[in-house]
């Protein structure tokens, strides 16, 4: 019975490795037909234009949504509307995002010029005018701005975001990789503001954070705080934040004509 056996798997062997061989390479032509044809249609086409739309701006197409969420969730350094896309890049690319972007002040600056005059509500009108405030007071007193405008972030969570404590941000954007698509700006900007928010109490004797922390500006001052990386960081954060809620606002106005 063995011998038979033997002779019935060496006869039917190839015959079914050749089978496989044929659907395989006919499904794979079925499939590459159907991925094509997919690609190339209109509504495919109109899904990838409108998530295009709702990227950054300021981002190149090879930026990374969950590269960029990791970098904002480690420094709280926002790149999100601010700053251009070589800036983003090279901080991405950098052993020392915080040096990288002390060395680019001046474009980084001129890019927070052009994203807050872009905030025009009424509605946002208080809080963009003391973030133009700090902005202008980073020329010759960085320390002042990073202070004004760690204070004004704090308006607009509590004011504009309606959360009342501070913890509710990191909670409402932790979860960025679930966030419908469509806020995924927002989400970000959260991303880079919630870890600016984390706990610090240098009247405790808690030491200050590497980058950018809300409280540590706001309840002391120390050098290792107070610096131009961080200035520039709190103002990116601030920029971002008002922009986006222009943008959000906008949109509600536009939906509710």
């Amino acid at each position: 019975m063995e011998p038979l056996r033997e002779q019935l798997r060496q006869v039917f062997t190839p015959l079914v490795e050749h089978a496989n061989k044929q659907i395989a390479n006919t499904f794979a032509q079925f499939a590459d037909q159907w991925r094509s044809g997919i690609l190339e249609s209109p509504g495919f086409k109109e899904l990838i234009r409108q998530f295009r739309e709702v990227l950054p701006p300021n981002w190149s197409d090879d930026e990374s949504a969950g590269r960029i969420a990791e970098f904002s969730s480690d420094t709280a350094i926002c790149l999100v509307w601010v700053p251009r896309p070589e800036t983003v890049r090279a901080l991405l690319e950098s052993d020392d995002p915080f040096e990288t972007l002390a060395a680019r002040a001046a474009e980084t600056l001129a890019d927070i010029d052009v994203c807050l005059g872009e905030v025009t509500l009424p509605e946002l009108s208080e809080p963009q005018q003391f973030a133009v405030k700090a902005r202008a007071a980073f020329n010759n007193h960085p320390e002042a701005a990073q202070a004004l405008a760690a204070a004004t972030l704090t308006t607009v969570i509590h004011r504009h975001l309606g959360m009342k404590r501070l913890a509710d941000v990191e909670s409402r954007f932790s979860d960025w990789e679930d966030a419908p698509y469509w806020q995924i700006r927002m989400v970000l900007v959260g991303l880079a503001v919630a870890k600016a928010l984390e706990r610090n109490h240098p009247q405790d004797g808690d030491p200050s954070p590497s980058n950018f922390n809300r409280h540590a500006a706001i309840h002391g001052v120390s050098l290792s705080q107070y610096n131009r990386a961080h200035s520039l960081s709190a103002l990116m954060a601030l920029a971002g934040l008002l922009r986006e809620l222009h943008e959000l606002l906008s949109s509600g106005d536009e939906t509710d004509r």
